[in-house]
């Protein structure tokens, strides 16, 4: 029995894809073209001359060294029409060495430059092809085609990934018996047709591009694609360009030899909407589809009869849309017809609806399965209906030894490796802000090894589950605006992670993180890490689980919350992760809906290929809760306070749903209080100027809806400024591109080092390196096959930077610690306890390694006395981060937790890592100071430095805060030629860069009486500024010409608080003489 709610598109018939107006841009054979150098050839333009060579007189050779090439033909472009296609066609072979090694390829596509050959990410929209063979596990080797060139990295599923014995290539001579490398080498590949289809959307900058690869000797075909690439440039072209890029790292000398290569443009085709989708609510229906690039708007049909006549309901419409002229009960049918400018399409494919009544503040689903026969869930169960677009017999209702369970297991052969095989729970459930679903589900992961004594896998998304609005699209955790969905991945060592809409590694984003052996199984004991796996007996089945989840819909417009945690059942030991209380993710189109559905999903990437195991989920029971809850009014965490010259900058964690943002105020030791800002949404905050050395008290409040009681939240801290003066300063590691020398290690060694703790990596006037004396130790642990360590200077990014580059072959991980010692800083050591140290590093380029621990990343590192230490604080890049800028401050070496670093030797066995947490209170002989990154893969290092205790005289501060130069600064200067020097312009309050006099002391030319006597009164302004550098003297005189100006003894002062920088000094002069001459001495 099925209960639809939607049917997917049905497949169209051949006759709806006819091509009305194709026009072919160009058809190359190379094998017409004379040997030589392409560039200037029938239009053909290159990087560099010699970079594509016309070869055998059959083929045209491109560059596979390293650094990036490419070749565009100027003659052939083509204009691109919204819902038009570019359908690009080549067919090549490929030569791979005989090393084991990752690196990328080639890459191909059209660009909107069409006088050189270059472009940007934005002017070009492009495949990519990769080869991935550096780990044993890789076995022949790997080609990874992406239809975007912009994530051919990530390891989300998101590409072709296909063994290289499917174009008859075995490189390494892999042999598939005994798992290792012994075999005929076979380095070059049948002749392989890739066909990219470039289709431009009606959405603004997006195309929808696929990929197919195709091996007529093999019969190898397959095809990947992927919706709404955002590409600007390319969008507005007027003209798209063909053109192969290679772009290999060092030392690959891959061999690509492309034989034909033709463009055609494609009309639109006039095709039905896919994945409709239709949605009963109370009193409505809402329907949604895929929308077609080219499709101007839709006609929706409808009938109370599948397969009956239907009628139109609405035209020219876009998605989503209401039906409200519906009664609770009846099962509604519709059809949607897309337009375009050249026809119309047929119907799609019917999507049926009932709309009834939505559950709110109730538990819809608590069932352990036993009250369901045997079979497939969805027919043995009222309970539970298929994802029209998923595959089908997600889940089966088995008895594994008298109680019933829903299984995969039992339908592997079903399994969808591209859409996942998904089901949703057939209730409504209210979806308001302050909504909540929640509820537990136990299970049990598992796994074939049909390779072998150890199971076979890479990260992989397992389980999936959460709201979702649609009935017709599979469930995916990425890419999908109309679900929120948790899902359970399992890393390659067999570490299990729950992820919030996202499909990365990054286990800095997980709610929950599990060993293998906190889940108690061990499916790869022979992987001879002992963070794979434990020697011995494969188990390949986890002990009973439980995930207990939480969503909630949040008053923030597009924004759900979720918390999540597992729980061992036989260990009853539950793991969360402290520092991801929940996760937040913006997903519109289900926001917008008034109610949403539960799905669950065997994820598409359980198996996605034929090399790989599939993993397995066993659900024993589960429930499913909707109730509501108000956003939580929490008091707001600060991050990070650090002090600097005269000011104090603070960060603090964002607080979901602080709709009145934050206020902070500072009180002075005077009890005055001031806000520094009001209602910002800024987390970060600066204050300044304060006074250095001064401790004010500081209220942060975060404000909350006022219907909430309370709706404020505070938190209050004492800070002070305090000035600081660099030490030692590098921002550029020198000019010169240089390498140390290479080191192999065969795989006899456990721990390939280079040691450079008294010999520096570079030296300061060595090989015109002009940067810092740079030593360390880098250590990588090594893989199957060897590993290969090297450190490098080199220009990148407009920065000359040090990097430190294991490289592909010497996964999974290094550690590298490098310094500069206090003598090439001029200064034999540095007292932290006697004054504030403050130490920053400055990373860039970075990937984090295969390791996966939250203590891997970047920190600082410090050698007081002979023991090294690393900063507790780190930072862990992640796939999204990893090129982006970074810095860590250590901003008090003292008062900073640190931990020890261990295994600072070139010893074979030892690994270096970082020890328990230690106070620096007893840093009294930093003698050396650099960074410290344990597991990664490549760190780039462009700044570094030390500041001490010391400030900056006030008068030079306001200089410099003021805008004036060297030129301009000197304290008689008068840069606007207002008549006041810079000296008075500083002491009253004035802008040295604008003429104005209002600041000047001024005098009331009203006579006061005190106690009988007339006084005039006169008032300036006076810096509040203990350290000023300037005094105030009020002088009197009778007689210009005779009598010199002095202080008078007689005159009453008065000073009042302005704020927090100034005061009014009221000066209250006699006037008892004819005439009285004033003036303020500033000195």
């Amino acid at each position: 029995m099925r209960k639809q709610l939607t049917l997917m598109l049905c497949m169209l018939t051949a006759a709806f894809a006819v091509q009305a107006a194709d026009i072919n841009i160009f058809d190359i054979d190379f094998s017409t073209y004379s040997n030589g150098d392409i560039d200037g050839v029938n239009g053909w333009v290159t990087t560099s001359s010699s970079s594509f060579s016309v070869t055998n007189s059959t083929e045209v050779s491109l560059d596979g060294s390293a650094g990036s090439h490419r070749m565009m033909l100027t003659t052939s472009p083509s204009t691109l029409g919204i819902g038009e296609s570019l359908e690009i066609t080549f067919d090549a072979r490929y030569s791979i060495p005989s090393i084991r090694q990752h690196g990328r390829m080639m890459m191909f596509g059209v660009q909107t430059n069409g006088v050189d050959a270059s472009g940007g990410q934005a002017e070009t929209v492009s495949g990519f092809l990769n080869f991935f063979g550096a780990e044993l596990s890789r076995e022949a080797g790997q080609l990874r085609y992406n239809a975007d060139s912009a994530s051919w990295w990530v390891n989300d599923g998101t590409h072709i990934e296909t063994s290289a014995t499917n174009v008859s290539m075995n490189p390494f001579g892999y042999d598939f018996v005994t798992m290792t490398d012994i075999g005929l080498v076979d380095s070059d590949s049948d002749v392989v047709r890739t066909t990219y289809l470039i289709t431009k959307s009606h959405v603004t900058n997006e195309f929808d591009v696929s990929v197919t690869i195709s091996d007529s000797i093999t019969g190898f075909s397959e095809t990947y694609a992927e919706a709404g690439i955002s590409r600007p440039g390319a969008w507005a072209g007027n003209e798209l360009y063909f053109f192969l890029d290679t772009n290999p790292e060092a030392g690959r000398d891959y061999g690509i030899f492309v034989q034909t290569a033709k463009m055609d443009r494609l009309d639109p085709v006039p095709v039905p909407p896919a994945s409709v989708s239709a949605l009963g609510l109370d009193g409505s229906v809402s329907l949604t589809w895929t929308e077609m690039a080219g499709a101007a708007t839709y006609d929706i049909y409808r009938s109370t009869t599948s397969g009956g006549s239907f009628t139109l309901l609405a035209s020219d419409e876009t998605q989503p849309y209401s039906d409200t002229s519906v009664a609770n009960g009846t099962t509604y049918y519709y059809t949607v017809v897309s337009k375009f400018t050249n026809g119309d399409s047929a119907q799609s494919g019917e999507a049926q609806a009932t709309p009834k009544a939505i559950f709110d503040n109730v538990t819809v689903y608590d069932n352990d399965f036993s009250s369901y026969s045997l079979g497939d869930l969805t027919v043995v169960s009222t309970d539970w209906d298929e994802v029209s677009g998923s595959g089908s017999n997600a889940f089966a209702v088995i008895n594994d030894n008298g109680t019933n369970k829903a299984d995969t297991v039992a339908t592997q052969a079903d399994h969808d490796s591209v859409e996942g095989n998904a089901v949703y729970l057939d209730k409504l459930l209210r979806n308001d802000a302050d909504d909540i679903i929640e509820g537990h589900i136990d299970l049990v992961f598992s796994v074939t090894a049909n390779s072998g004594t150890d199971a076979v896998y890479t990260h992989k998304n397992v389980f999936t589950f959460g709201p979702t609005t649609s009935t017709a699209d599979s469930l995916k955790v990425t890419g999908k605006d109309n679900m929120a969905l948790l899902n359970a991945k399992m890393r390659y060592e067999n570490r299990l992670l729950i992820m919030f809409g996202d499909d990365s590694i990054t286990e800095a984003n997980a709610l929950a993180i599990v060993n293998f052996n906190e889940l108690g199984w061990n499916p790869k004991p022979n992987s001879g890490q002992s963070w794979v796996g434990t020697p011995g007996t494969a188990d390949l089945e986890t002990d009973p689980l439980r995930i207990s989840y939480k969503f909630r819909k949040t008053r923030e417009d597009g924004v759900y919350q979720v918390w999540a945690s597992v729980s061992n059942m036989n260990t009853m030991i539950t793991y969360s992760e402290s520092e991801n209380e929940f996760r937040t993710l913006e997903r519109q189109d289900l926001y917008d809906s008034p109610a949403t559905l539960f799905g669950m999903s065997h994820d598409y990437q359980a198996k996605v290929d034929s090399e790989v195991d599939i993993i397995d989920v066993t659900v024993n029971e589960m429930s499913v809760t909707h109730s509501t809850q108000e956003p939580a009014v929490v008091v707001p965490q600060v991050t990070s306070v650090l002090s600097g010259d005269r000011q104090v900058s603070i960060t603090w964690e964002p607080i979901l749903e602080a709709s009145g943002g934050y206020t902070l105020t500072v009180v002075t030791p005077d009890s005055e209080e001031y806000v520094v800002a009001e209602n910002t949404t800024e987390t970060t905050i600066t204050d300044s100027p304060r006074w250095n050395d001064i401790a004010n008290t500081y209220t942060l409040t975060a404000n909350f809806d006022s219907e909430l009681t309370p709706n404020t939240a505070s938190t209050n801290f004492v800070a002070a400024p305090v000035g600081l003066v660099s030490a030692f300063e590098v921002d550029s590691f020198g000019t010169a591109n240089m390498d140390t020398a290479l080191l192999q290690i065969s795989n006899a060694v456990d721990w390939a080092t280079i040691d450079a703790m008294t010999t520096p990596f570079f030296e300061n006037g060595e090989n015109s390196y002009t940067g810092p004396t740079l030593y360390g130790m880098y250590k990588g642990k090594q893989a199957v096959d060897g590993v290969l360590l090297q450190t490098r200077v080199q220009d990148a990014g407009g920065k000359v930077n040090f990097t430190l580059d294991k490289g592909w072959k010497s996964w999974p991980y290094a550690s590298v610690l490098a310094f500069v010692e206090a003598s090439d800083m001029g200064t034999a050591t540095f007292d932290a306890t006697a004054e504030t140290l403050n130490v920053q590093v400055s990373w860039g380029a970075t990937t984090t390694g295969n390791a996966g621990n939250q203590d891997n990343g970047l920190r600082l590192a410090i050698r007081n006395g002979s023991t090294w230490y690393a900063s507790d604080e780190n930072i862990v890049a992640s796939d999204a981060t990893k090129n982006d800028p970074k810095t860590i401050i250590v901003a008090d070496v003292a008062s900073a937790d640190w931990r020890p670093i261990t295994g600072i030797n070139a010893a074979a066995t030892s690994e270096m890592w970082i020890g328990g947490v230690v106070d620096g209170s007893t840093f009294t002989d930093v003698n050396a100071v650099g960074w410290f990154q344990a597991r990664g893969w490549v760190s780039s290092i462009y700044g570094l430095e030390v500041k001490v205790q010391g400030a900056l005289p006030s008068y030079e501060y306001w200089t410099e805060n003021s805008g004036l130069v060297s030129s301009n600064n000197a304290a008689t200067a008068d840069p606007d030629l207002d008549g006041l020097v810079n000296e008075k312009e500083y002491a009253f309050g004035g802008n040295p860069l604008v003429a104005d006099t209002a600041t000047l002391p001024v005098m009331d030319p009203a006579v006061v009486d005190i106690s009988g006597t007339d006084y005039l009164t006169y008032v300036y302004q006076k810096r509040r500024d203990p350290v000023s550098g300037i005094s105030y003297a009020l002088k009197t005189t009778t007689d210009l010409v005779n009598v010199p100006f002095a202080a008078n003894g007689a005159v009453l002062t008065d000073e009042q608080v302005i704020d927090y920088y100034w005061t009014a000094v009221t000066n209250y002069v006699p006037f008892t003489a004819d005439k009285t001459f004033i003036k303020v001495d500033v000195e």
